[in-house]
């Protein structure tokens, strides 16, 4: 019994071997196709796919739960393999319910749709540029973040940009009330002012050297009447010249030994003179006009005065000038006074016609302009000079000539009219808050100037850049209680203000920059 027993137990055992053999066999042919048939497009596949079981079945009872353990065990298996999905391809989850499959297979299609287009970003960025990105990012949110601090206290940025105009500032104290001054050309430290008329003093004018911010008197200049110009030779560091108020001119010769200097040469004054008119012009009133020239290599004078007598006069010689007529309008109605002129011609002449030709500009009390042959040089129909109203409503009350090209007036009307070589009518007119008494041009710049004029009882002086802007000045630099008598530049950097009893020297910033507001549609002449 034992033996037979132990014979069917191997048959048995045989025979499981055999059927476990046939169904491993079986069961890789199927895990192959399901292999092939899992590798599905990413892009295609919507549900997870399901797969049932081929194996045969055992007919004993034993055999048939070995079998269905075995075939569960390696089913379990094969799920198991085919849930271990990779990251970059994983879509969707498995999922038993066949109800389901459709809701999960449109969400995961639509997710997928949304999810597509960052990947493929993501792809076509590259490392620099990113890094660009970033760095632009920064940069832009420094801006705002400046611009936000700008707002947030524009009063303190304005007074910041008048304060980068005038870098610093001098005022130099004095004993009496100044008529005018001048600085030299030869030594920045010496300073020449002259006075209005004295009482208890026998002085008109003083020459000062600057030293440690103080004013030091070196010499004192005596004259017969009181001084309207005074100014240094720029020919010669020694020599200083005088227009007095009777219509003299005077030259002082600095002896530096001596403390008091007295004219070393002085035109005739009006009583020895009366016999001398029938060769040549006295000057019998103030002199409106006094410019330093160069003739065939000789140092002249250039006057004009009041009455309209020019004469050219040699420095070394001041008892007859070289070139004298006076200035008569041709019909000869209404006796003209010249007000103000400038001379526009070159600075040095060669050739023995010394006559003037086109090269003054002056300004009658009849509010036209007149060339030295009394001639009108701008006119307008039914006006003045300027062409908006007529008679003493466009008197000149300054002028200064820019360049070769443009000349600025400014008119008790409140305008300022810039005229253009060969033009008769003005090139610009530009209103103005208040009458403009004084114009200076900045040095070697040639559309900037200073302007000084009253405005509500004070006086301002403004600073004009015309190629920035046209119709108003681009900066004020101060407001004075006293009258201004005169401004001077030193040189581009350097601007003197006399007024009453003190002198400012104001240290100009080479550095500042006149900025325009994009939307400004005032350019200035760069955009006309």
């Amino acid at each position: 019994m034992s033996e037979e027993r132990h014979r069917i137990l191997e048959q048995k055992r045989q025979r499981l071997l055999e059927l476990k053999r046939k169904r491993i066999t079986q069961v890789g042919s199927l895990t192959d196709d399901s292999e092939l048939l899992k590798k599905i497009d990413v892009a295609t596949q919507t549900a997870p796919v399901c797969f049932a079981s081929t194996s045969p079945k055992l007919s004993t009872k034993d055999s048939e739960l070995n079998s269905e353990d075995a075939l569960k065990a390696e089913t379990f298996q094969v799920d198991v393999e085919l849930r271990r999905f990779d990251k970059g391809v994983q879509v969707t989850g498995i999922s038993e319910d066949n109800n389901n499959n459709d809701t999960n297979s449109k969400s995961n299609s639509c997710n997928l749709e949304r999810e597509k287009p960052r990947v493929i970003n993501k792809i076509e960025v590259s490392d620099s540029e990113l890094s660009n990105a970033l760095i632009e990012s920064i940069k832009v949110i420094n801006r705002l973040h400046i611009t936000k601090t700008i707002e947030l206290d524009p009063v303190k940025v304005e007074s910041k940009t008048k304060l980068q105009f005038v870098s610093s500032k001098i005022i130099l104290p004095l004993d009496r009330e100044l008529q005018t001054f001048d600085i030299s050309p030869h030594t920045a430290s010496q300073i020449l002012v002259g006075f209005q008329r004295p009482q208890q003093y026998e002085f008109f004018a003083i020459l000062y050297q600057l030293q440690d911010q103080t004013l030091l008197p070196y010499h004192y200049l005596t004259c017969s009447s009181e001084l309207t110009q005074l100014k240094f030779d720029i020919h010669q560091g020694n020599r200083i010249i005088g227009a007095l108020k009777n219509g003299e001119l005077v030259i002082w010769e600095i002896d530096d030994s001596a403390l008091i200097q007295v004219p070393t040469l002085s035109t005739h004054s009006l009583f020895f003179s009366l016999g001398s008119e029938q060769s040549w012009f006295q000057h019998r009133s103030k002199i409106v006009l006094l410019e330093q020239l160069k003739v065939n290599v000789n140092n002249c004078l250039l006057s004009v005065s009041k009455d309209g007598v020019t004469n050219l006069w040699s420095t070394n010689l001041l008892s007859k000038p070289k070139f004298s007529q006076k200035l008569v309008k041709k019909d000869g109605i209404f006796r003209l006074c010249i007000e103000h002129g400038i001379y526009t011609g070159s600075k040095e002449t060669i050739g023995d016609d010394i006559e003037l030709g086109s090269k003054l500009l002056l300004a009658a009390n009849d509010g036209k302009l007149y060339d030295e042959q009394m001639n009108e040089a701008h006119e307008a129909e039914g006006a003045g000079a300027g062409g908006a109203g007529a008679g003493a409503g466009l008197l000149v009350t300054a002028m200064v000539k820019l360049s070769h090209e443009f000349i600025v007036t400014s008119h008790l009307d409140w305008h300022l009219r810039i005229w253009k070589h060969g033009q008769t009518q003005p090139y610009k007119v530009i209103p103005t808050n208040y009458v403009i008494n004084k114009i200076i041009k900045r040095p070697q710049n040639q559309y900037q100037f200073t302007t000084v004029g009253r405005f509500f009882g004070k006086y301002l002086v403004e600073f004009w850049n015309l190629s920035k802007k046209l119709y108003k000045p681009v900066i004020t630099i101060c407001e004075e209680e006293d009258e201004i008598k005169q401004i001077k530049f030193n040189g581009p950097m350097e601007m003197l203000i006399g007024k009453g009893r003190e002198i400012q020297i104001l240290k100009l910033n080479k550095d500042y920059v006149f900025d325009v507001e994009e939307d400004d549609l005032d350019k200035g002449f760069s955009k006309m």
